[in-house]
């Protein structure tokens, strides 16, 4: 009787072992949609007029890059771990984003996607 015990024991012992070692893999995907540009007042982000002494609107680019939470926010369009999106000329200072794709061989939804993405707990 004793030695069914012991293996009983044993047996469970090394079911809660594996159990607690269980390796989980997963991905993500995050899909960021842009809706509306308004720049009502033909600024640059440093408030200056976009056209100089002239004041006409903006000539618009957009570069969206997807960081880690606590990175550095420059304007270091190389450094996108998670991937990245650059536009040429888009529209003018008041206009929506096409459904589809916000310009050239840029979705809308921009897709960014990978297997690791760091949490704070």
């Amino acid at each position: 009787m004793r030695d069914w015990r012991c293996t009983q024991t044993a047996i469970l012992l090394v079911t809660v072992t594996f159990l607690q070692f269980q390796t989980v893999e997963s991905a993500y995907q995050l899909r960021v949609r842009a809706h509306r540009y308004r720049n009502s007042d033909s600024r640059l982000s440093d408030d200056s007029s976009c056209d100089g002494f002239f004041g006409g609107q903006c000539e618009n680019r957009f570069n969206f890059c997807m960081r880690g939470h606590g990175a550095s926010r420059d304007n270091n369009w190389n450094n996108c771990p998670r991937g990245s999106f650059t536009t040429g000329e888009v529209g003018d200072d008041d206009f929506y984003f096409g459904t589809y794709q916000i310009y050239s061989g840029v979705p809308n939804p921009m897709v960014f996607s990978g297997t690791i993405w760091e949490v704070r707990v």
